[in-house]
């Protein structure tokens, strides 16, 4: 059923997930039930997959990308008619939080922001007072002249480059 369901959605993911997405599966998934018929697989099959991979010290949000996968699959296989219920829905996933947490003292983020704003190389001072701002190294990476409008000291990021999947505008 994954095969199915991902060559369905091969055209309409970009790349980077689209492998992504089969890394994690050949990884996690295709071993313990990848050749189970779909009717036939039971929630503890695919939440043994998660608590194996906790014990090996996956961190809970990769644990995760494996209901993301699943979860899809289910639904692909409800629209076609091969089940009658997501239980993929049901795999129970640690609690975690992803966000980044950084102390710095006023003095050390004063000199750090010195250091940035005076950096000799104008691309790299850019890139870091993006990143400053909080966007992300692709979106920064990939942001090109045309989403810069100097005029109205805003720039631009299209759907097709950040994260979110939309257009986006930051003074």
């Amino acid at each position: 059923m994954f095969e199915e369901w991902i060559s369905m959605r091969k055209n309409t993911i970009s790349k980077k997930h689209y492998e992504v997405t089969i890394f994690s599966y050949n990884a996690h998934i295709k071993d313990v039930i990848g050749n189970i018929k779909i009717k036939q697989v039971k929630l503890k099959d695919m939440q043994n997959i998660v608590n194996k991979m906790i014990d090996q010290g996956k961190s809970p949000r990769t644990t995760k990308t494996i209901k993301d996968i699943l979860s899809p699959v289910f639904e692909f296989a409800i629209k076609n008619d091969y089940i009658e219920k997501n239980i993929a829905r049901e795999i129970e996933i640690q609690k975690f939080d992803n966000k980044r947490y950084f102390t710095i003292d006023d003095e050390d983020r004063n000199a750090l922001y010195k250091a940035i704003i005076n950096y000799e190389n104008l691309m790299i001072r850019a890139m870091f007072i993006f990143l400053l701002h909080g966007r992300r190294k692709s979106e920064v990476l990939t942001l090109k002249w045309d989403n810069i409008d100097f005029a109205n000291k805003i720039y631009f990021l299209p759907s097709s480059q950040n994260k979110s999947r939309k257009n986006l505008q930051f003074p």
